[in-house]
């Protein structure tokens, strides 16, 4: 998006909108490349053939574990800040409850165990390795989903803070207005034809991110006004990409179609994989940090069964100021 001189102000500051949002996608990008350049590292290490007590005596698996929540945390407690500044940029004021990113570390985004689902690596391996592939292969089938899950679990990490700063924001104009804050989805390209048509659209609070795995896909937040200087023209998108990669983030047949004229949203949406958010149903994580007897959510041993980000907005059926006091109960915020 190029600025022209003497273009409006809405324009102007969309453009300074979707430069706070680019700089930011970029920064945690980098930082998640480089914690799975060190996890795989760490992977390259595991004995093949014993690799269950590698994962578990030899420490590799706990190391990858604190590596990756480690980040999730970080990505959490940046999204407050990231907030506050994409509004600024749009002239609007924000407060409210500080992000806990505790909340957002230590468990996966569907309300899995995050060991376990590491774990999955080795299970993968194994599975590679009794189905008489050879143990590099094995390992690399492995390597391919342990990158995977974090980079997935890193960006839902992000994805779920920037969704409770856009809920819990007390958002308002200079004068002291109080205005509605939602969000349209930013693509990272290269990106798939699904994402590409979700893109630019505006999506109030508790409206739920689709996303695939690996998807990395992110929220910027906005005022419905602004949102009209930021969308998102998904055929510019298809013809900014060589044919190799239309055909790659599209499907041979369906970029094809595309370039000879057809509807990009009919096409992508008649061929399209079913897309998921972080939760598809009443799920809970368990919660190591906090003890006691939340409405009666508690198990065995008095480990609190956190509801996940996703599971309240649900709850709170369009309800914003309930879903604010879920959150706040919850420890996703702090007063």
């Amino acid at each position: 998006m190029t600025v022209q001189p003497g273009a409006p102000a809405e324009t102007r500051q969309a453009q300074a909108a979707l430069a706070t949002a680019a700089a930011y996608q970029a920064e945690q990008q980098a930082e998640t490349d480089r914690l799975v350049a060190t996890v795989l590292a760490l992977w390259a290490t595991l004995e093949a053939k014993q690799a269950w007590d590698s994962w578990t005596i030899g420490g590799i698996g706990q190391r990858i574990y604190v590596l990756l929540s480690s980040l999730m945390e970080l990505v959490a407690a940046d999204a407050g800040g990231y907030i506050r500044q994409v509004l600024a940029d749009q002239d609007v004021r924000y407060s409210g409850p500080v992000i806990n990113p505790v909340a957002f570390a230590g468990i996966a985004s569907d309300g899995r165990d995050l060991e376990g689902l590491l774990r999955g690596a080795v299970v993968k391996l194994r599975e590679s390795q009794r189905a008489g592939l050879s143990d590099a292969v094995a390992k690399a089938h492995g390597r391919n989903f342990l990158e995977l899950v974090v980079r997935t679990q890193v960006s839902d990490a992000a994805r779920a803070a920037e969704s409770v700063g856009v809920t819990v924001a007390d958002a308002q104009t200079p004068t002291g207005r109080p205005v509605m804050v939602g969000w349209i989805r930013m693509l990272t390209p290269p990106s798939c034809g699904d994402c590409a048509i979700l893109a630019g659209k505006f999506y109030r609070w508790n409206s739920g991110f689709k996303r695939h795995p690996n998807c990395d896909c992110r929220h910027l937040p906005c005022t419905l006004a602004a949102s009209t200087q930021m969308l998102t023209n998904p055929k510019v998108y298809f013809e900014s990409l060589t044919e190799a990669e239309q055909d790659y983030y599209f499907g041979k047949a369906n970029a094809q179609a595309i370039r000879d004229g057809a509807d990009i949203y009919q096409i992508v949406n008649a061929g399209r994989t079913k897309m998921y958010t972080s939760d598809d149903g009443r799920r809970y994580k368990p919660d190591p940090k906090q003890r006691g007897d939340l409405d009666g959510t508690a198990i065995a041993g008095g480990v609190v069964l956190r509801p996940t980000v996703w599971q309240i907005y649900r709850d709170a059926n369009g309800n914003q100021e309930v879903a604010k006091a879920m959150l706040k109960r919850y420890g996703y915020t702090r007063a």
